[in-house]
């Protein structure tokens, strides 16, 4: 799981690549087919540089496709302001000119105002770090040890009988390695357990780490007593539920 560490300048306009549906977090991967000539165009840009791409989604009801703001469109879809910062950790460039990569999130940033459009028809944007350390040493050492203290609470869920009936929980337990902070565990548990959009963008958007941590343990303790409270129900002889 460990990951190399990047330095970003966030003096820099950033590559937006809105994709309805996708919500890719730190630590988390997101598998990529690019296809249209701007994102074809993004992504070379993006390979000759830092390799990093900021990857956006779309407003409620902010459209659908592969980018949702087709060029024809006077007003491009409005993005929600929580983006993940993404390195291109992989990539295969086709025949066509097409690509296949994996983007590879590093970090939480929010969009502090979109430029106009680069010439090559891909949006851009100034972005700004999310939830970085703040100079309080105070608040800092007070977050890191109600994290410490509970990452037992995490741990403990994740071995939960219930919840390893899961076989991504299962997965997850086989490949999560003890040392990985657990700011980290918290975003690959998010990346890979969540699949509610609304839930996944609230994790991205959060700037604090312990609240992220609170709002995964709920999750994870209602996954649970779901699954507690499906297998109670009253059955027939054939196992199908009564109503």
């Amino acid at each position: 799981m460990a990951t190399e560490t990047l330095t970003v300048d966030f003096s820099k306009a950033f590559p937006l690549f809105p994709l309805p549906g996708v919500v890719l977090l730190p630590h988390g991967v997101a598998p990529l087919h690019i296809f249209e000539d701007r994102y074809r165009a993004m992504t070379r840009r993006a390979l000759d540089g830092a390799g990093l791409i900021a990857m956006a989604s779309l407003m409620p009801g902010g459209g659908s496709g592969a980018a949702a703001d087709a060029e024809a469109d006077d007003e491009p879809p409005k993005l929600r302001p929580a983006v993940c910062l993404g390195y291109v950790s992989q990539h295969e460039r086709l025949d066509d000119g097409r690509y296949h990569m994996l983007l590879q999130g590093i970090a939480r940033a929010e969009i502090v105002k979109e430029l106009a459009p680069h010439e090559e028809g891909f949006r851009r944007a100034r972005l700004r770090p999310l939830g970085e350390p703040g100079a309080d040493a105070e608040a800092v050492a007070a977050a890191a040890d109600r994290l410490l203290k509970r990452r037992a609470e995490l741990d403990a869920l994740l071995a939960d009988p219930e919840l390893q009936k899961l076989a991504a929980v299962a997965r997850l337990n086989e490949w999560l390695e003890d040392a990985l902070p657990t700011e980290a565990v918290c975003d690959v548990v998010s990346m890979t357990l969540v699949q509610d959009d609304a839930l996944r963008y609230a994790l991205l958007a959060e700037g604090e780490a312990p609240r992220r941590l609170d709002a995964v343990l709920r999750f994870l303790q209602k996954t649970r007593a779901e699954m507690r409270s499906a297998e109670d129900a009253p059955r027939d002889a054939g196992g199908y539920l009564l109503n």
